[in-house]
């Protein structure tokens, strides 16, 4: 069987891909490895452009009713002074605001919908090698409910993430700049931070991110240099220095007097972006991911 694309991952950029292309009267198959999507250290507050781009989409409406939590203000606190809130619905070109969601139900709700639009969807599917070269189609071997196939495509996207063995199968260049900020991040409960804004958060030397996701419910991230070596941040034990780290940077303690984390906190990295040559024509490989890592 053969299909127009194969989409590896679905995730937010394999789902959404896979979405239109359906929606186009493609044939589409989708390989995810998870069988339910996990949390991770991931970036829960999508911007005004990615906004405008998701009512282009025609997924903007969908996300809100899966649980988006759609955030107009932006406001900077500095050493513990608030600058005044920038209302995004009269600051950006198209008056969008920002959208909040926690990212496993973004990538649910995303796959869902490609799914409903007529792609095929392999879920708990282990990919286990490419095949590709000029003047023959793409191939894809993988294992799904302990039978291996190959299937091939006029085009395969690689949408694995970060550490994408498609792109590794492929031999994509990729240029790594060096590891400048440490992240930590936890999902807190019964948090008294106002939802009605995403707050950047800046300290002496070490800052935090706040999305709040609606019903007492935020993402937050402590955020510090990497030249200042790892903080052991990860783990249930870790939870209480997690939430002093974040104090430290400035904010209002009323956001975290009587918050919980809804989930442990994890380490993540930033850097600046790295480099990559996302098409291969010849080849009909496409990869679909960020060019900075987190």
């Amino acid at each position: 069987m053969s299909y127009d694309a194969i989409v590896v991952g679905g995730g937010l950029a394999g789902a959404a891909l896979a979405d239109q292309l359906a929606r186009a009267g493609r044939d589409v198959l989708v390989l995810e490895r998870e069988a339910r999507f996990k949390d991770r250290v991931r970036g829960e507050n999508m911007l005004p452009w990615g906004v405008a781009a998701a009512k282009r989409l025609g997924i903007h409406d969908e996300l809100v009713h899966a649980g988006g939590h759609p955030s107009p203000n932006f406001v900077r606190l500095t050493m513990g002074q608030f600058s005044p809130p920038r209302d995004m619905r009269v600051t950006t070109p198209g008056g969008d605001e920002m959208l909040n969601m926690y990212h496993p139900d973004l990538k649910e709700t995303l796959l869902a919908r490609a799914a409903s639009a007529g792609a095929d969807v392999m879920r708990g599917a282990t990919v286990l090698a490419l095949d590709a070269g000029p003047g023959r189609l793409p191939a894809v071997t993988f294992e799904y409910k302990a039978l291996r196939q190959t299937l091939s495509s006029r085009i395969v996207v690689g949408a694995d993430g970060r550490a994408s063995l498609t792109r590794s199968w492929a031999g994509f260049e990729v240029q790594r700049n060096p590891e400048l900020l440490t992240v930590a991040g936890t999902l807190l409960a019964r948090t008294e931070v106002p939802d009605d804004s995403t707050y950047l958060c800046m300290g002496p030397g070490i800052a935090s991110f706040w999305a709040p996701l609606g019903q007492r419910r935020s993402r937050v991230y402590f955020i510090y240099p990497g030249v200042a070596g790892r903080r052991a941040l990860s783990g249930k034990n870790k939870v209480a220095e997690f939430l002093q780290s974040v104090q430290s940077v400035g904010v209002p303690r009323a956001w975290l007097d009587g918050a919980e984390a809804d989930q442990l906190p994890c380490p993540g990295v930033l850097r600046h972006r790295g480099r990559f040559y996302p098409v291969k024509r010849t080849m009909g490989l496409v990869l679909a991911q960020r060019s900075s890592s987190r």
